[in-house]
């Protein structure tokens, strides 16, 4: 049991470290935005997929051979989701968004190096309205961190200014986190922390890299490891860090599902695309399984008999258990098989007649 129980425990210690919950909230805002936009713009997407569908056709039918003509397949698949994709993220202004969510994550990722000298690391954690990008636990104290992207220099005033904002931020974090009663119970006082990333940073002098902002530490990303390594003023034991990461781990496990009713992460465009590229190929092998077994059988009717059955045996496990990722794929297969068998059944009638 206390085998089994470490092994659960080490598992949800790399899910709350995850890069997938890192930058989740900012993720999802940008997705939402760029699934309405391509939702309210579906003519001008499908004519301009049903366009591209033309060019790729007239393309094949003047490549010499069968390689070429492959190729201007798999180039059109690529391109044509990826096009729909750069559009939707420039004109919904979700960049700088999708560039946040990845600060996040390269956040994380400096921190969870910190695993082996005892810390503990918990990506978005929720306690009110907003979020908490990082909360940091270890042998050096528990940090409320906050994450900061920006593609404009952080020393020009707009950045400074943002700078102020963000200390001001992460001060109502750490407050907040401060007063939970896990937290306040056991005397575990919460630093407040700004993470920065963005163009530049990596040129800065050592004595700019760490700098305090109203009170709060700013420390620049590739900084931030060395800077948590070496802090040691509010020294937590053993017992008390791990007391605090179990009561954040059972406070995420009631507030995740709350947070993927009111806001789930849709997929992202890519990711549709993939899933497009995905059931276009399980078309196209549903097409040459069905010739395979139409010229093996040379019948019309143990042809279709055979493709209700292949179709069935992909169906019927996936409505068991149902896999929004494989939808796609499960529908080009099936749709392919039920409409070749359609007019194959129907050519045998016509035959017959």
């Amino acid at each position: 049991m206390r085998l089994v129980r470490g092994a659960r425990e080490l598992w949800r210690r790399r899910v709350l470290a995850s890069d997938s919950r890192a930058g989740s909230w900012a993720r999802g805002r940008a997705r939402t935005a760029q699934r309405r936009y391509v939702a309210e713009h579906w003519p001008v997407f499908s004519g301009f997929l049903l366009a591209t569908l033309a060019v790729t056709i007239g393309c094949c039918a003047l490549m010499p051979n069968a390689f070429m003509r492959g190729l201007v397949v798999g180039v059109a698949l690529v391109a044509a989701p990826v096009s729909i994709w750069v559009h939707a993220v420039q004109v919904t202004g979700t960049a700088p968004t999708m560039m946040g969510d990845l600060g996040e994550q390269w956040t994380a990722q400096e921190l969870r190096r910190l695993g082996r000298r005892g810390w503990r690391l918990v990506n978005h954690v929720g306690l009110g309205a907003d979020d908490i990008d990082h909360v940091l636990i270890g042998p050096g104290g528990a940090f409320a961190v906050e994450t900061k992207w920006s593609a404009s220099p952080w020393q020009s005033e707009p950045g400074q200014a943002r700078q102020r904002e963000a200390a001001a931020q992460a001060r109502r974090n750490a407050r907040s986190l401060g007063l939970w009663h896990p937290f306040k119970s056991s005397q575990c006082s919460v630093e407040p922390v700004v993470v920065l990333w963005g163009q530049g940073i990596s040129a800065w002098p050592m004595q700019q890299r760490v700098r305090v902002v109203d009170g709060v530490p700013v420390v620049i990303g590739p900084e931030l490891r060395r800077w948590v390594a070496g802090r040691c003023a509010a020294p937590l034991a053993p017992e008390q860090v791990q007391s605090a990461w179990v009561a954040l781990n059972a406070h995420i496990l009631r507030r995740d599902p709350v947070d993927k009713t009111k806001q789930p992460l849709p997929p992202s465009l890519a990711q549709w695309g993939a899933r497009a590229g995905l059931g276009v190929a399980c078309a196209v092998a549903a097409l040459f399984v069905f010739n395979a077994v139409l010229k093996w059988t040379d019948s019309a009717v143990l042809t279709a008999g055979a493709a209700i059955a292949l179709a069935t045996a992909v169906i019927v496990p996936i409505r068991r258990r149902p896999v929004r990722a494989l939808w796609l794929a499960v529908s080009g297969w099936t749709a392919t098989l039920a409409i070749l068998s359609v007019f194959v059944l129907a050519g045998e009638a016509v035959l017959r007649l």
